[in-house]
């Protein structure tokens, strides 16, 4: 496949395999995506399409026309298929097999049309087509003709399509869609019939509501009058009961107001007795941490004469440390100073190495840009290519024809040489050797001369001058074409133009290979850039011998270079663990030190904080025992109780002879008595307003007729029920038909779901292990969960990485059973564009095998910026693009 100014791309040429998977790849942004839309672009749209998304493949800023050329092989026809749009549109087929046959503009199009019309199901092609903006849905099979036949025939051998039941099917469900729409749900139809009864409903009830009202209301009227009559009857005694509550309530207050003055007294003496107490206690702990003080000091000051010994004999092992670290360090240094010799002649001998690379790699390239602009001389000097050579030819023939038309009716001259002579005539001459004879067509009425020896008048014959003008013609109109092609002068013009066209052949694809071999030298640089290393690698070699001391000597391989670092790494480790080591013994040392100096500046600022507070305390103790002695103190207290228990025993006493009965409770059931005095009144009054409006209600109803709307209105409901029920029994009887066809015809489909569930689980068991099984849709054919290890999951529950992998699964089954096994031939191919992003590599290595299994029966193409996902593609093509307009080269 060509494809030359489409998009980003100046020109890339690839071959995919005819079977198996094809992996082109590339970085981003570099056409892998292109290749596949140039190949729709090419089936779908004539060379005259101005469609925005031909318009999108044209090169910004050029006024170039996109160019696609691929060679096709579909069904039993394989053939040529070329197309530029745009900017000098053209459409070119070559029909190569099975038989020769060449076509150009719409006549190509129509043709090669119809040729993917009769062997290929183009839907199904782009079906199988993942492309990068597909994310992690699954193939639309559902409906698909091809796939649905091949599955009709894995199946049973009896075609069963998704149009099965025919006509039978089509009129259920017309009928249905009267009342129903295609998710089940109810039409306008029923809801409005419904909807009219509900209104009915509400008529006849809110009438029958009115006549039931109007009862109530008399009713009510009756009750609101016994309810006056015994409220009158009532008012006297709860008056009365109101006044008693509110004398008991005062005399309830006074007492109270007793009781809480003699609990304040009794609050005040508790107040004392507390405080004497407290002082009394305060003394006593004064006393109690005078003493413990005294004893905490005689322990510190017996404690410091040992802790010192122990201090210097830690000191002393802290030096020890110090100075092993020390030497460690030292150790180090020099250590780490030989392996920076190491370190740096190895990285030179590397350098000295990868300069030689550079260096045989750029003279491949030299090389091969030599022959390059070798071809390409030859190519832009030779005009001669197939058309020409083909109009050659054509033209060599009518020139022969012409020739032999001209000679039937021309005079026969036979000349026999007794010596070597030289004949001529009006239009011709030949030389003779001795014993030579020739027969030489001329026009009649010509002259023929042996110069120096005889002249030969020519009578007779029956050429015309028609065909002698056609004889000049067609030798003018060869050699304007052998000028054409530059070969005139040749002795065989005809064979020197063949000869020129072979080596055009020869010289193309001599220009393919050197360009793939200077690509492939190149790799990821250009020219100047590979000059550039070899430049700074040289300068590198340079700087490092200039400064690069003699001893020790540089190695002289790379791998004693090699040798030499590893046993310098390896004594660097050494000499780095043992300084880790003996400085975190010195640290560990000095940490104790440090831990001992800070417990004796502790106990040292501990004994002095005591003594300083049992100073304090002894004075403050002093002080206070002359002002009252510890005695006094404890009898001030004493005192204190007695006179708070005497006064809270008052207390108590008055506050038993208020409980008994509490004036908050006589309060609320005042408060109560007068509020229901209060609410009889109200509903009295309300009761009269009541009685009012009942009455005008009464008289207003009498005149409304209610018992004529009330039947009215039942009529009206009835109606509408019957018509809601001849309705639904329509709509149920039309659902019933079309749910026991369906169920039918999806028994049928199921039949056909089996093969490719069977071949979806035999790729999937790759990816996922043994045992791993699926549910299809059988209506679209879709995943619809997977199980493993006995756990069942649905497809969009599952993990983005697992429904990428089945779609790509889904895909490949599709392609396998839609492939041609009667005879041998691929089917439609699938391809995947840059997917496998959610895949681990345990997966991905399973996935290879699924690819590798499903190209045995079909074609395969994986397009990826990624390579390494597709590392598990045993038996695959690779395709490498570069970034800049190159042709790609193809390895097994």
């Amino acid at each position: 496949m060509l494809l030359r100014d489409f998009r980003g791309i100046g020109e890339v040429e690839i071959v995919f395999a005819p079977t198996g998977v094809t992996i082109v790849q590339g970085p981003n942004e570099v056409g892998k995506s292109s290749v596949a839309e140039a190949l729709d672009m090419l089936i779908r749209h004539p060379d005259s399409s101005k469609r925005d998304d031909v318009r999108a493949t044209q090169p910004v800023g050029q006024d170039v026309g996109p160019y696609v050329e691929a060679d096709i092989t579909s069904g039993g026809t394989r053939f040529r298929y070329a197309k530029r749009w745009l900017r000098q549109p053209k459409t070119e087929l070559h029909v190569l097999e099975p038989t020769d046959a060449q076509l150009t503009g719409r006549e190509a199009h129509d043709r090669a049309e119809e040729i993917l019309r009769e062997s290929t199901d183009l839907d199904l092609f782009r079906a199988l087509w993942l492309r990068q903006d597909d994310g992690l849905g699954q193939a639309a099979l559902g409906g698909n003709r091809t796939l649905g036949d091949a599955l009709d025939a894995a199946a049973s051998g009896v075609a069963v399509t998704a149009d099965a039941g025919g006509d039978v099917m089509s009129a259920a469900a017309e009928a249905r869609g009267g009342w129903y729409t295609d998710t089940g749900r109810e039409k306008q139809v029923l809801t409005d019939l419904r909807d009219a009864l509900a209104a009915a409903d509400a008529v006849l009830s809110e009438c029958e509501r009115q006549l039931e009202a109007l009862g109530g209301a008399i009713e009510e009227i009756a009750h609101a009058e016994r309810e006056i009559a015994a409220s009158v009857a009532a008012e006297p005694d709860r008056r009365n009961a109101v006044a008693q509550l509110a004398a008991e309530v005062q005399a309830a207050s006074t007492r109270e107001a007793h009781a809480r003055e003699l609990g304040s007294t009794a609050a005040a003496a508790e107040a004392t007795a507390l405080q004497a107490e407290a002082a009394a206690a305060r003394r006593a702990e004064a006393v109690a941490a005078l003493a413990s003080d005294e004893a905490e000091a005689a322990t510190l000051a017996a404690s410091t004469a040992t802790a010192d010994e122990a201090t210097a004999e830690i000191t002393a092992r802290r030096d020890v440390a110090a100075d092993a670290h020390a030497a460690s360090v030292t150790a180090l240094a020099a250590a780490q100073q030989a392996f920076d010799i190491a370190d740096g002649d190895d990285a030179h001998l590397r350098d000295v190495f990868d300069r030689r690379q550079l260096v045989d790699r750029r003279e491949r390239v030299d090389a091969a840009s030599a022959l390059i602009a070798a071809a390409e001389a030859f190519l832009d000097a030779c005009t001669v290519d197939g058309p020409l050579m083909a109009r050659i030819e054509v033209a060599n023939e009518e020139r022969a024809a012409a020739r032999a038309r001209f000679d039937a009716g021309a005079v026969q001259l036979r000349v026999q040489a007794e010596s070597s002579i030289r004949v001529e005539w009006d239009d011709g001459a030949a030389d003779l050797e001795a014993g030579a004879h020739a027969e030489l067509g001329v026009a009649p009425g010509a002259t023929a001369r042996i110069p120096g020896v005889a002249r030969l008048s020519v009578d007779g014959g029956v050429s015309t001058d028609a065909a002698a003008d056609a004889l000049r013609r067609a030798e003018d109109a060869l050699d304007a074409l052998l000028a054409q092609a530059g070969v005139a002068g040749d002795a065989d013009p005809v064979a020197a133009a063949r000869a020129l066209l072979l080596r055009r052949g020869t010289e193309e694809a001599q220009l393919r290979t050197q360009r793939s071999v200077r690509t492939a030298a190149l790799d990821d640089l250009d020219r100047s850039e590979m000059d550039a290393k070899i430049t700074r690698a040289d300068a590198r070699i340079a700087a490092y011998t200039a400064q690069r001391a003699d001893v020790p000597p540089i190695p002289d391989t790379r791998e004693a270079s090699k040798a030499a670092r590893s046993a310098a790494e390896r004594v660097l480790g050494d000499a780095r663990a043992t300084e880790a080591e003996t400085r975190a013994g010195a640290e560990r040392a000095a940490a104790a030190v440090t831990e001992a100096e800070k417990d004796a500046h502790g106990r040292e600022s501990r004994l002095g904080v005591i003594r300083e507070r049992i100073a304090a305390a002894q004075a403050t103790l002093e002080q206070e025992r002359m002002v009252q002695p510890d005695a006094a103190l404890a009898t001030a207290a004493s005192d204190a109780r007695a006179a708070a228990g005497a006064a809270v025993l008052a207390a108590d006493t008055a506050q038993a002879a208020a409980a008994d009965v509490a004036p908050a409770e006589l309060q609320a059931r005042l408060d109560n008595a007068q509020a229901a005095l209060a609410r009889m009144l109200e509903e009295r009054t309300t009761n009269k307003i009541r009685m009012a409006e009942l009455g005008a209600t009464i008289q207003i109803s009498g005149d409304r007729g209610l018992a004529d709307q009330v039947e009215n209105a039942a009529a009206a409901r009835e109606v509408c029920q019957a018509s809601l029920h001849a309705a639904e029994a329509q709509a149920m009887a039309a659902n019933h038909l079309y749910e026991v066809l369906r169920r039918h015809r999806d028994a049928a489909q199921r039949a056909y779901v089996a093969p490719y569930r069977t071949e979806v689980e035999r790729l999937a068991r790759s990816v996922f292990g043994p045992g791993t099984s699926v549910e299809i849709g059988h209506e679209h054919l879709d995943i619809a969960s997977r199980t493993r290890n006995g756990r069942t999951v649905r497809f969009q529950d599952l993990s983005g990485g697992a429904r990428e992998q089945l779609g790509i699964i889904g895909r490949l089954a599709a392609a396998g059973i839609a492939a041609r096994a009667d005879d041998g031939r691929p089917g439609v191919p699938v391809i995947i564009d840059d997917a496998l992003g959610f895949s681990d590599a345990s997966r991905l290595e399973g996935l290879g095998a699924a690819l590798v299994s499903a190209g045995e029966r079909t074609q395969v193409i994986v397009l990826t910026c990624v390579p390494e996902r597709y590392a598990g593609v045993g038996s695959a093509t690779v395709v490498r693009m570069q970034p800049r307009a190159s042709t790609a080269a193809a390895d097994e």
